[in-house]
């Protein structure tokens, strides 16, 4: 044994020795579509509402405040699809022989690590319109 080389046991307990099996990322566009249907929705929603209120109080400061408050909104909304978008694309699924790491987060970074004798039941819902356009 040489003095100053650490040595490796045979098996890491951690399980980083392994190799995976199998590495999986969810595909972006189906799943931001969610995201970004609901904010549009809404978006319509609250434009629809200003166009009425602004008909309706007449051509006052109400309208600028209106539109101010839209530009927040819709500023709001494009840092929020952003960080789904970042998010989503780190987030990665690692399958090993005897367990599923997983991982997610932009600004922070979250590991978490199953055993496979933990999972009792696996359930999947697949549905038709979505999977169809993007043949997830």
């Amino acid at each position: 044994m040489t003095i100053g080389k650490l040595m490796k046991p045979k098996h890491d307990p951690t399980g980083t020795d392994a190799t995976p099996n199998l590495t999986l990322k969810p595909k972006i566009p189906p799943a931001m579509l969610g995201s970004v249907i609901r904010s549009v929705s809404f978006l319509v929603f609250l434009l629809i509402f200003a166009v009425g209120f602004t008909l309706t109080l007449g051509k006052d400061k109400t309208a600028l405040w209106i539109l101010l408050a839209l530009a927040v909104f819709i500023v709001m909304l494009l840092i929020n699809l952003f960080f789904t978008f970042m998010t989503l694309k780190r987030t990665e699924y690692i399958f090993f022989d005897d367990r599923i790491e997983y991982y997610e987060g932009f600004l922070t970074r979250i590991k978490k690590i199953v055993p496979l004798y933990k999972i009792t039941d696996v359930g999947m819902r697949k549905g038709w319109f979505i999977d169809a356009i993007f043949n997830t």
